[in-house]
């Protein structure tokens, strides 16, 4: 797994991001994704539980934001899945994977459906 670092984000964006918890904390259904902490975005959040980011003038989601700025562009017609479980105010791009609507949507249905699955705002 790729290992990003906030601090390669600018400052404005960093000081709106606090890791969730210590690493023995990390859980499959806790907060964190695959060994690591989840980016718990402590900026506006929109009606929906997900980060949002006003930059020049245009308000974008952070994740997206994030995602794009450490990982690399976003195809148009893919949305971002939170892997860690539903944390939508997440933007560790190691806890996000670009997929198509209709993976997005599957997978959600799938965590509704299974035991331990919880959405978190």
């Amino acid at each position: 797994m790729t290992e990003y670092s906030h601090r390669d984000l600018t400052r404005t964006v960093r000081t709106k991001i606090e890791p969730c918890c210590d690493d023995d904390e990390v859980t499959e259904h806790g907060c964190g994704y695959d060994g690591t902490d989840c980016w718990v975005w402590t900026g506006a959040i929109d009606r929906d539980g997900y980060s949002v980011i006003k930059m020049k003038g245009k308000t974008t989601p952070a994740h997206r934001y994030v995602y794009k700025k450490l990982v690399g562009e976003i195809p148009p017609e893919f949305e971002i899945d939170h892997l860690c479980k539903g944390h939508r105010n997440c933007v560790n791009p190691a806890h996000m994977e670009a997929v198509s609507k209709t993976e997005n949507s599957l997978r959600a249905n799938h965590r509704r459906h299974h035991e331990g699955y919880r959405r978190s705002q």
